[in-house]
């Protein structure tokens, strides 16, 4: 999934489950900004102090997409939450329980679990982070976190026939064998190999998998089971009940979501996420007419007002000037829940069902 539904949906969904506007904003930056924080290590103060922070996410082309303890810092643990379906292994063994799987027995556990640290000082952006796993187990699932066979795709073609492939690469002239063989044949690192198209709520896709299957895709499926999904569980965090018995999201409000993830067909997903953020302001869902904007890096961002810093990438020999606001700062909050979010999945969710990474 992209920012149109980590930012946008997921704005949506949490002023719908009762959340209000301050919080709804803290839950929706923090889902999106899991895809956005690529930078991890030290920061350090010029009077001294130091906070550490992991990197949540990397760039497609990122050389710590080659390392696979990297991998399974950021990609397993944020982006595709192990299945655990050994049934499934046939000839993968322990890489079968990797891939990641819809809804799964573990994806309740993490939610669970964040819904039990309601009441921490950083509750609500832990809340964003574990929302964005648990959606992204609709959309990845099939693919796991690491580098490996599991994740190599052929025949990627959406409901008409055309060659997805060709038709993503072709305006880059003359590469488009070289950036095939790159992409499908020496990078299947989770769906890299399927470039977007999992990710893409409108589209219609099949592909042929590792074992020679071919596999059909209606996205709009899987991300309303998401939106079904998700606003369940913003129910019960709001209530700190996780398995309270909640409302399903109004029909009609469901069938507008439905319709504008049917309609926004635009490649590039910040101009998908913008018609989200129009229909907010026009009150298209009938929680208020309300002006939401997500800014990652730079004047306006969290990161901004926690440290002072524009930069896309930080230098680690940097020192930045301590201010009081940091102690508070929604950034120093997210990459604290970052990190507990991290060492619960790592060393408690994951080994309790002997998947030890």
């Amino acid at each position: 999934m992209q920012i149109d539904f980590h930012h946008g949906v997921m704005y949506v969904l949490s002023r719908l489950a009762g959340f209000n506007t301050e919080e709804a904003n803290i839950i929706s930056y923090c889902s999106q900004y899991v895809d956005d924080a690529i930078n991890g290590g030290f920061i350090k103060f010029k009077n001294h102090p130091m906070f550490y922070r992991i990197s949540t996410a990397h760039g497609m082309l990122d050389t710590r997409n080659t390392d696979e303890q990297a991998n399974q810092h950021s990609w397993l643990p944020f982006h595709f939450l192990p299945g655990n379906e050994a049934g499934n292994s046939r000839d993968l063994g322990f890489v079968a329980r990797l891939i990641c799987r819809q809804n799964s027995d573990l994806a309740k556990e993490m939610v669970t679990e964040c819904i039990s640290k309601k009441n921490d000082y950083n509750g609500l952006h832990r809340l964003g982070i574990t929302m964005h796993v648990y959606a992204d187990t609709w959309a990845h699932q099939g693919f796991a976190g690491i580098k490996h066979e599991i994740n190599k795709v052929q025949n990627l073609s959406d409901d008409s026939g055309n060659d997805l492939v060709e038709k993503i690469i072709e305006p880059l002239e003359g590469a488009v064998d070289h950036i095939k063989s790159l992409l499908i044949d020496n990078f299947p690192l989770g769906h890299g190999a399927a470039l977007s198209c999992p990710d893409q709520p409108y589209l219609i896709w099949e592909y042929k998998n590792h074992f020679g299957e071919y596999i059909p895709v209606n996205n709009l499926i899987r991300f309303m089971g998401a939106v079904d999904n998700v606003f369940v569980a913003l129910q019960r965090y709001k209530l700190g009940d996780a398995t309270a018995a909640v409302p399903s999201i109004p029909q009609d409000i469901r069938a507008k979501m439905e319709a504008l993830f049917k309609t926004n067909y635009d490649d590039v997903e910040w101009a998908r996420n913008r018609a989200w953020l129009n229909k907010i302001e026009e009150n298209y869902f009938g929680f208020g007419a309300e002006k939401v904007q997500y800014i990652p890096k730079g004047p306006g961002s969290w990161k901004h007002s926690a440290l002072g810093t524009t930069k896309e990438k930080d230098d680690a020999a940097e020192l930045f000037e301590f201010r009081s606001e940091f102690l508070d700062s929604d950034w120093k909050k997210f990459h604290e829940s970052a990190l507990d979010h991290w060492k619960y999945v790592m060393f408690k969710l994951l080994p309790s069902y002997g998947i030890i990474l």
